[in-house]
């Protein structure tokens, strides 16, 4: 038999593995001839949960291939031609063997792992069709606000300008208060992202829990729907004629 670097380790230590004896149920007493890294089994993504054959990936075993499959055998072939001209070039060669092979479901690797990770997969683009429009409606509603309270003060701004305030330092002041309101929700919103996120990694293939450029580009849209709702009624509100805000109040 051949042995994972996992079973020699725990059998045998430092000692060698190669020329060691074991019992093997199916195959009994065997000898090592071979030791090979840890390889996943049944699962590449979380192994440690599904099922008792694949409880502890690391702890495997290769012994020869008529006792391992006597009812068959996958066969694995790795080439750069398209794939249905290898199927049936390698359906040809089985049956110029032995007419009599039974080969079936012939198929890509590529093919397999799509359709084991069908639910992950529909479960991110929901989650991030979800995101956007979550993105979306935030910057929305960050947009009406903001604008809304810098609209509400433009008598307040008139004034300013009427007691000698410079039209910048009053799109200043509105993009300021702005970018306090979106900073604090940013902090929050990533503080939420990352343990919403812990909670749905399991379902999440190939994707950090924390993703620095999702973050990034969420933060960004905020960012600018801020400056946009800051700076636009800010700017109309400097052109507001000082006299109307004096006799306003």
């Amino acid at each position: 038999v051949v042995v994972s670097a996992t079973v020699a380790r725990r059998m045998w230590g430092s000692r060698p593995a190669v020329g060691q004896r074991l019992v093997v149920d199916q195959i009994g007493e065997a000898e090592v001839v071979g030791v090979v890294a840890d390889s996943k089994w049944e699962s590449f993504l979380d192994t440690s949960r599904q099922g008792p054959m694949s409880a502890d990936p690391g702890m495997m075993l290769f012994g020869p291939f008529h006792q391992q499959f006597p009812w068959g055998a996958p066969l694995v072939v790795r080439s750069n031609v398209p794939p249905a001209t290898v199927g049936a070039a390698v359906t040809r060669i089985a049956w110029e063997v032995d007419p009599t092979i039974p080969i079936f479901g012939v198929t890509t690797l590529q093919s397999l792992i799509d359709e084991y990770l069908a639910d992950r997969l529909l479960f991110r683009k929901l989650l991030s069709a979800l995101g956007v429009l979550a993105v979306v409606l935030s910057a929305v509603g960050l947009y009406g606000l903001i604008a809304f309270g810098v609209s509400a003060r433009t008598r307040e701004i008139g004034m300013r300008i009427a007691l000698g305030a410079q039209n910048r330092h009053v799109v200043e002041a509105a993009l300021q208060e702005g970018l306090i309101v979106v900073s604090i929700g940013l902090a929050v919103g990533l503080v939420g992202g990352w343990g919403v996120a812990q909670l749905v990694r399991s379902k999440l293939f190939g994707v950090a829990p924390l993703d620095l450029a999702s973050y990034g580009l969420a933060a960004a849209v905020l960012a600018v729907a801020c400056l946009v709702a800051a700076v636009i009624p800010a700017r109309a509100a400097t052109r507001v004629d000082p006299m109307e805000a004096l006799r306003y109040e």
